[in-house]
């Protein structure tokens, strides 16, 4: 599961409209167009993914009409992030795909960095391992994200992305200092999620010790952060971790349950299922 946004900010969208001074009569398609963004990433915020996903489909239809490529991208972009968490992946790829194609089109590097790293989030590496590859050897040689905080997202999913792929080596090597560079950041929840995939590749490798210590900081930090998601990750991790542990039988099934009910909670039910599975009766 993958916990990091990358949605685009609102602030990032019409910078030229923040000054002091009075601005200049707008054309109301342009109004139009915006009044359909800001209601999109409303509602993208509040995890309305169905209803963020239709109006920011219907925010790049405004701005094709303008032919403002700049913004379709960026509308294709967070229409994507909403239908990956509907679970409509083939549809997220398409519009990432779409908006990857138009920036490098433009020559826009830097956004084209953020559907390069969407599309590595939400593509199965193992059934895309040509796309891994090839984004790994372009980082080898250099090729990175202005921003700092993009570079420390891309080393993230590429780690996510080895691991995902059986490579747990490779993953353990992408995670030296991650946690720490979130933080330098300013990202306490990209560190914790960090965290999080410390503890899988500890329990890979199997250092069992390793991955429970982890479970339960990344538990701790999504609990300072108040982040339900993260919460319900970390109990249902460190419940199973627990589990393997036959002393620890007893707080295995307690985090279980409290995971399992958490999801559902959520609205996550496969979530709830799975972990419903892994409870010994």
């Amino acid at each position: 599961m993958a916990l990091l946004s990358l949605a685009w900010a609102l602030a990032t969208w019409f910078p030229s409209g923040c000054t002091s001074t009075p601005a200049p009569h707008v054309p109301e398609a342009v109004q139009e167009s915006r009044r359909l963004a800001e209601q999109a990433g409303r509602l993208q915020t509040a995890g309305q993914w169905k209803a963020g996903a239709q109006w920011w489909a219907r925010a790049a239809q405004e701005f094709q009409l303008l032919n403002q490529s700049s913004n379709v991208a960026l509308a294709w972009h967070n229409e994507a992030l909403c239908r990956a968490e509907l679970e409509e992946i083939p549809v997220a790829h398409r519009l990432l795909t779409q908006a990857l194609a138009l920036n490098r089109n433009a020559g826009r590097t830097e956004e084209a960095w953020r559907q390069e790293v969407a599309l590595l989030q939400w593509t199965d590496p193992a059934q895309d391992a040509g796309r891994l590859e090839e984004l790994g050897s372009r980082v080898a040689r250099g090729e990175r994200p202005v921003s700092p905080h993009l570079g420390v997202v891309l080393d993230y999913e590429l780690a996510r992305a080895r691991f995902r792929r059986g490579d747990a080596a490779a993953a353990w090597a992408g995670l030296a200092g991650l946690e720490e560079r979130f933080r330098v950041l300013g990202d306490s929840s990209g560190a914790a999620t960090a965290t999080v995939l410390r503890a899988r590749v500890s329990e890979a490798v199997g250092d069992h010790a390793a991955a429970v210590a982890a479970w339960r900081s990344a538990l701790q930090a999504f609990e300072v952060l108040a982040l339900p998601r993260g919460i319900a990750v970390s109990l249902a991790g460190l419940g199973i971790a627990l589990g393997r542990d036959p002393a620890s039988g007893e707080e295995s099934r307690r985090l279980l349950e409290r995971a399992e009910a958490n999801y559902r909670a959520l609205g996550l039910n496969p979530a709830a299922d799975a972990v419903a599975a892994t409870r010994k009766p």
